[in-house]
């Protein structure tokens, strides 16, 4: 009676078991995956204490959040230093039109007397300004659609319905105005949708990109050691409240530019993050490499108790059938 007892009570112990660790497992892939959308670099270093001007380079905001709320700069102790954000392109700070590398055109020519080019970009970029190169015809004059659409690989080059951000802009184009301002869109792909009438389609040779030379307006102060960081990526749940703001508006003379090294995206927590506690020993890549490894003989001894488990039931099972049979023939 024990025996029964005890495998009614170990079987659903150990499938709960399974579940669990099979759960910690998919959460920990979860965190790992969004763990390496995080981007980071290193500011060169600062020479003078000061209002400085850090330009945003494109494959940098490539990876931010589309309002760019996740941006953080970190002193070498990990507190976070304030900073403004300069957007606008008409700010005497911004940096001007940035280029974007060119995408890959695909073209689709359909009878409903319209063409569908399919702009993919090698990543996310911030697209603020479009130019299109046409090599023919000489004349014409059409109405331009531009929908940012769902990056899939199985997606149609006119499909439409794939759109997830709705009509960016519907321009007309000329052999005179063929470059264009459209409203800030962070997108891999773009679909453009153009009305040709009773024309022969536009050929499409180039699409030049680009983005705005937005910045951030921030103060440093010059130390020896470790400089600052520049973070984005992260799961902060708020866009960040600095009074930096109220002194930035009237600068008296123009700060000075500071670039940012290499930019390095991580699949392990980064300097500053909110998320990250003080790292201990065994931390950082050999670290997650141990802790991998534990959850894995884990796993594996849980499956294999549930295997022995089973078959230990089904010998006693065949056992318990056999002797039936056999006191059935006495």
């Amino acid at each position: 009676m024990k025996k029964k007892n005890w495998i009614r009570i170990g079987l659903p112990v150990g499938l709960l078991l399974l579940s669990v660790v099979v759960r910690a497992q998919r959460e920990g892939r979860t965190q790992r995956v969004q763990r390496e959308r995080s981007v980071r670099a290193n500011l060169d270093t600062v020479v003078k204490t000061g209002f400085y001007r850090i330009v945003l380079p494109p494959a940098f905001v490539a990876r931010c959040r589309p309002d760019l709320s996740d941006l953080r700069i970190f002193k070498p102790g990990g507190e976070q230093v304030p900073y403004v954000l300069r957007t606008g392109i008409g700010d005497s700070l911004n940096a001007g039109w940035l280029s974007l590398p060119d995408p890959l055109v695909r073209r689709q020519d359909s009878s409903n007397k319209h063409s569908y080019y399919r702009l993919q970009y090698d990543n996310a970029y911030r697209i603020e300004r479009l130019s299109l190169v046409i090599s023919n015809p000489v004349l014409y004059k059409r109405t331009v659609r531009i929908t940012a659409v769902e990056d899939s690989a199985d997606a149609g080059i006119a499909d439409a319905d794939a759109a997830n951000d709705g009509p960016v802009v519907c321009v007309s184009i000329d052999p005179n105005d063929t470059a264009f301002r459209i409203p800030a869109i962070k997108a891999r792909t773009l679909l453009i949708d153009i009305a040709n009438g009773d024309n022969a389609p536009l050929v499409i040779t180039r699409v030049a990109s680009a983005q705005s030379g937005i910045c951030i307006l921030t103060w440093l102060q010059s130390f020896t050691g470790n400089g600052y960081e520049l973070e984005a990526g992260e799961n902060w749940s708020s866009p960040p409240d600095y009074d930096l703001h109220y002194f930035t508006d009237s600068l008296r003379r123009r700060p000075f530019d500071i670039g940012l090294k290499s930019i390095q995206v991580d699949s392990t927590p980064v300097l500053g993050s909110a998320a990250v506690k003080p790292a201990s020993p065994g931390a950082g890549k050999d670290g997650e490499i141990r802790a991998n490894r534990r959850s894995g003989l884990l796993l594996w001894g849980v499956v294999i108790f549930i295997l022995l488990l089973l078959l230990y039931v089904s010998v006693k099972l065949a056992r318990a059938v056999s002797q039936k049979e056999k006191n059935d023939r006495l």
